[in-house]
């Protein structure tokens, strides 16, 4: 099984997941900016990515790539400041139309909220949404600085792959 790993990193988390995947499965490794434009000799497709804004960061690359990666085994890594997997679901369903949505699993791992790394237009978004937030858990969370970028939040991604 040949395969790369493909991710978009704003501020860590993603591209050190992202190293450890390609670690521990053998796979190529490219940031986003830089991978190979044809993924033709890849039976695995891994993109990693984070929620931010609302949205999930590689939509734009999945929706563009999709004719040439859609008979892969495509997987969609996320990292996120939310623990709620009920947000995480519907931001996943809002990114993403349903022909890929269908035909990509996705794994949610932990992300890292660390407010004095963050820029301050992302602080700032961060607290308006908390802000308008219906879900006193919701906003808490969005509040809470939190490191939750483990290695071992990976183990349901390797299980899938039958790597280990």
């Amino acid at each position: 099984m040949k395969g790369i790993v493909i991710y978009k990193s704003k501020y860590g988390s993603t591209k050190q997941y992202a190293q450890w995947l390609a670690e521990d499965t053998g796979f190529d490794l490219y940031p986003l900016t830089a991978c190979p434009k044809h993924l033709d000799g890849f039976d695995v497709i891994i993109l990693a990515g984070s929620i931010h804004a609302g949205f999930v960061s590689i939509r734009e690359y999945a929706a563009e790539n999709w004719p040439s990666i859609k008979d892969k085994k495509v997987l969609v890594i996320l990292t996120s400041g939310a623990s709620n997997r009920e947000v995480i679901r519907k931001v996943v369903e809002d990114s993403f139309p349903s022909n890929i949505l269908n035909s990509v699993k996705v794994f949610p791992v932990g992300g890292r909220y660390v407010f004095n790394r963050m820029s301050f237009i992302d602080r700032n978004i961060i607290k308006m949404v908390a802000f308008f937030s219906k879900h006193q858990e919701t906003k808490e969370g969005m509040l809470t600085e939190k490191d939750d970028v483990k290695r071992e939040n990976l183990r349901e991604v390797l299980d899938y792959l039958n790597i280990r």
